[in-house]
């Protein structure tokens, strides 16, 4: 897997007028990764997925996407998205395969192309059905499947989850995974509902008031590498986290984010410096838990 992040974006502020409605963001986005983007009301998700396609302008800094810059090879930076920024547009008096004929003759992808995506998006059953007969979650599958005709490195989906039922969230979610294990292709998704961010993510970027806030790896391979909120109980803890200069407390207990390895490390500068450490404790908390952390119980959406 490549290294290089499919998408890089660097001190992005988008100005309306007087008011900043992006505040210098820096983010890299990994490449065959599904990257969740997430943050209340209001907070910039829209106005940066439109900066990242196209469709509203980049006030300062740039959005390079696979090595090309929006700003100065917008073409080329493109090339290879595919994207579902409103809801996906179709013609609704045809059938989901007109549809997809339709739009594979404007990009020349073959039949071929057009049978696996429908079959990755799992509509082979209702795939010549008009698509006025289709349900909110199957015409966001088509969409999916339209916007992955000619297999973009990058896909970005604008709160595709919203007005789907449990069991239509659900398959987005499998479908997604079975886009970034097959076809290695990265997902770029915002979404209002955080358990679902949990389950169908590797990443999430928070943002809030147009500023990235946090990012946090949600999934490791390497159980060593996985980072978890740990509460040190110690005799002393002001000193405990002026010595350790990171995390917060609560009551005798200091609270930082670590990996297995830096746990060890911590418990052993404490001890050096006379704190006592009466018990380590991994406390697992929910994305949601974190979000409202993050954002000061700012409203989810």
């Amino acid at each position: 897997m490549s290294q290089e992040p499919v998408v890089r974006l660097t001190n992005v502020t988008k100005k309306i007028g007087a008011k900043t409605i992006i505040d210098r963001l820096t983010l890299d986005i990994p490449a065959g990764q599904v990257f969740g983007f997430l943050g209340p009301n209001g907070s910039g998700k829209t106005t940066t997925i439109r900066m990242m396609v196209g469709l509203m302008s980049i006030t300062q800094g740039d959005i390079v996407i696979n090595g090309s810059s929006i700003k100065s090879d917008f073409e080329k930076a493109v090339a290879h998205v595919g994207a579902i920024v409103e809801n996906p547009e179709m013609y609704k008096f045809l059938t989901g395969y007109q549809n997809m004929v339709h739009y594979a003759r404007m990009s020349g992808v073959g039949k071929e192309r057009i049978d696996e995506a429908i079959a990755l998006v799992g509509l082979e059953n209702r795939i010549h059905d008009k698509v006025k007969t289709y349900s909110l979650g199957m015409r966001q599958r088509l969409g999916v499947a339209q916007a992955i005709l000619q297999r973009p490195k990058l896909l970005i989906l604008d709160e595709p989850t919203n007005g789907l039922d449990p069991q239509g969230i659900r398959e987005l979610r499998d479908y997604l995974r079975q886009l970034t294990q097959q076809e290695g292709t990265t997902v770029f998704v915002s979404s209002h509902l955080l358990s679902e961010m949990e389950l169908m993510c590797d990443t999430v970027a928070v943002i809030q008031g147009g500023r990235l806030i946090d990012v946090r790896s949600l999934k490791s391979q390497d159980a060593g590498e996985q980072y978890a909120e740990t509460g040190f109980d110690v005799n002393e803890p002001e000193r405990a986290l002026e010595l350790i200069g990171t995390g917060r407390l609560e009551g005798t207990r200091l609270i930082v984010t670590a990996n297995r390895e830096q746990i060890a490390d911590l418990n052993s500068r404490l001890v050096s410096a006379g704190i006592k450490v009466y018990g380590i404790q991994t406390l697992t908390r929910s994305l949601e838990d974190q979000f409202l952390e993050m954002t000061g119980g700012g409203q989810i959406g």
